[in-house]
């Protein structure tokens, strides 16, 4: 039979006060305030409770923190069901918008990226520029796709979808995946906390290497670390092994 064991962190980075990042994993998620969480790890098995997301908030502190906090509670109130996507989107994305209302919040939001691990294939979704990648084959390869604009003289990004946009403004229009796994496969979910200050090509580089799930996840955050890491940083890392019944 096929486990899923994974190693995940949770980390303010160098430059902000707050930690606006949150996630879901295998049925948990934190406090809408936190500060590091520098390892969570376990393993579970294919099926509807092998849901996991990526949640990086926007909006200052206690404005960030809450939207991908309640991203977080609403995902898990789907979790053990196989809910339809859009449906979801727009659930999360109308909890943050009743909290930016009565908090008048405005500019509330977070982005999302999904993994779930189905009996045969994984499958997910994303808003923003969260990222799920997949190692297979001694290649890295992207399954989410950026809801991003750069500009070609500032070289920064904007966002073109997340959660937190007025439905009457913004279709939502998550962006889905869906990929077969095999024993030895890695797959990554993250912040841009991460894919910021680190490469695809360096990313890659890490996973390639020997080593533990702990110790890759480790290697990630030391290069996110030497590179400034000046937004928060979350990362699980999954790896598919195989037991014999």
């Amino acid at each position: 039979m096929y486990l899923i064991r994974y190693a995940g962190c949770c980390l303010n980075g160098l430059v902000r006060a707050g930690n606006e990042d949150n996630y879901f994993c295998a049925g948990t998620y934190p406090p809408m305030v936190h500060g590091d969480i520098l390892l969570f790890e376990g393993t579970v098995s294919p099926g509807t409770q092998a849901a996991f997301a990526v949640f990086d908030g926007m909006g200052g502190e206690k404005y960030g923190e809450a939207a991908s906090f309640l991203a977080a509670k609403e995902f898990a109130a789907a979790s053990g069901t196989e809910p339809d996507e859009t449906a979801l989107c727009r659930q999360m994305n109308r909890r943050i918008l009743e909290f930016a209302d009565r908090n008048h919040a405005g500019g509330c939001g977070t982005t999302v990226v999904t993994l779930c691990f189905g009996t045969e294939a994984i499958h997910g979704f994303n808003l923003g520029d969260s990222r799920c990648y997949r190692y297979s084959g001694r290649t890295l390869t992207a399954l989410s796709t950026d809801h991003a604009l750069t500009s070609p003289v500032t070289r920064r990004s904007r966002l073109t979808q997340c959660l937190g946009i007025p439905e009457e403004e913004f279709l939502l229009e998550p962006r889905l995946y869906r990929a077969d796994y095999l024993p030895g496969d890695l797959f990554l979910l993250c912040s841009d906390g991460l894919t910021g200050p680190v490469s695809p090509v360096k990313i890659e580089s890490v996973l390639s290497g020997n080593g533990s799930l702990r110790g890759k996840l480790n290697a990630l955050r030391s290069l996110a670390f030497q590179r400034g890491a000046e937004d928060n940083i979350t990362m699980i890392l999954f790896e598919i092994d195989w037991e014999e019944v």
